[in-house]
């Protein structure tokens, strides 16, 4: 029985890494890091572009306190 257990558990890994909703089967695995990296370069890209650190000057500058 010991070395079953092993040996169904291997077959039900195989079995599921082909389902194709399975966020742990390599290829979702590889399609996840994928876009992770692309949500990293365009939220840096965003960051660069928008000057983050010129918005209390320019807050002060254009937005009247009543």
């Amino acid at each position: 029985m010991a070395i079953l257990t092993p040996e169904v558990t291997s077959l039900i890994n195989l079995l599921e890494s082909d389902i194709p909703a399975n966020p742990r089967s390599p290829a979702n695995e590889r399609k996840a890091s994928r876009l992770e990296r692309k949500l990293q370069d365009y939220f840096k890209a965003l960051e660069q572009a928008f000057p983050y650190d010129d918005v209390e000057i320019l807050y002060n500058r254009h937005v009247e306190v009543e």
